[in-house]
């Protein structure tokens, strides 16, 4: 048995040595998702979902239906979101309900919407790379927000 004296100066030598590693042998240390992002997902998601309800107030026919679908799954997605919130804080989110949008332009706000999702996609796949237990929920997310991209693409389309 170590007595704590020999015990304490094998645990200075490892971390000596350590130290001393080339960077291509430590450990990278990978930052964690945090809560505060969770919540600010959350949040986008929902006005995401507004901004499509809004849009679809603009336009009729299949462009209006694909609108409302997406608000729907924009709002599913921020309903995954509340999940993994709760899961790393113990705590039911309570976010600020978005406020609707003024849209000047509908093909302007649409070209906007194809860029925020595209963003949003790369997004959530950088947060699959650190996200641990949820990296599969954020994958998901990711595809899923890649899909809004082409709807958004087909509605701008019929609109031009």
């Amino acid at each position: 048995m170590l007595d704590q004296k020999r015990e304490q100066a094998v645990w200075q030598r490892v971390m000596d040595l350590s130290a001393q590693a080339p960077a291509c042998c430590k450990i990278a240390k990978t930052e964690a998702v945090t809560a505060e992002q969770i919540m600010e997902l959350l949040c986008s998601e929902l006005s995401d979902a507004a901004t499509y309800e809004a849009l679809s107030c603009r336009v009729c026919g299949q462009a209006r239906q694909m609108l409302l679908k997406l608000a729907m799954e924009e709002r599913q997605h921020a309903g995954k979101l509340e999940t993994v919130y709760y899961l790393m804080t113990g705590k039911k989110p309570c976010p600020d309900r978005p406020k609707r949008p003024c849209i000047a332009c509908t093909t302007e706000e649409l070209r906007e919407r194809y860029i925020q999702e595209v963003k949003g996609a790369e997004r959530y796949k950088a947060l699959a790379e650190k996200a641990g237990s949820f990296s599969k929920v954020f994958r998901e997310l990711a595809c899923e927000e890649e899909h809004h991209a082409q709807k958004v693409l087909t509605v701008l389309q019929s609109c031009l």
